[in-house]
């Protein structure tokens, strides 16, 4: 399986990043870390899928959100940003 990553995502930049499956159960959840999630919860693999990401920044009001296809079979993982602004 081909882990997730966010490449550029340095933990000094603070971030959150968590990641939900389609019943909203929070599946993989990061602060201030490297991203990588090799798509399993306590050791289980998911399905495959869509998964909604959400990464923002401590002291920023900036939220990235996004969808998270998960393909364990074709060792498949992918994200679409779409960046949306809090006010």
């Amino acid at each position: 399986m081909t882990r997730w990553e966010i490449p550029f995502l340095d933990p000094a930049f603070d971030a959150t990043v968590s990641v939900f499956n389609r019943y909203g159960q929070l599946v993989y959840h990061s602060v201030s870390e490297v991203v990588s999630w090799d798509g399993k919860v306590r050791g289980v693999l998911q399905g495959s899928g869509a998964y909604v990401c959400s990464v923002t920044f401590k002291g920023s009001n900036l939220t990235l959100k996004g969808t998270l296809i998960l393909d364990p079979l074709a060792q498949v993982c992918s994200f679409s940003p779409a960046p949306t602004k809090t006010f």
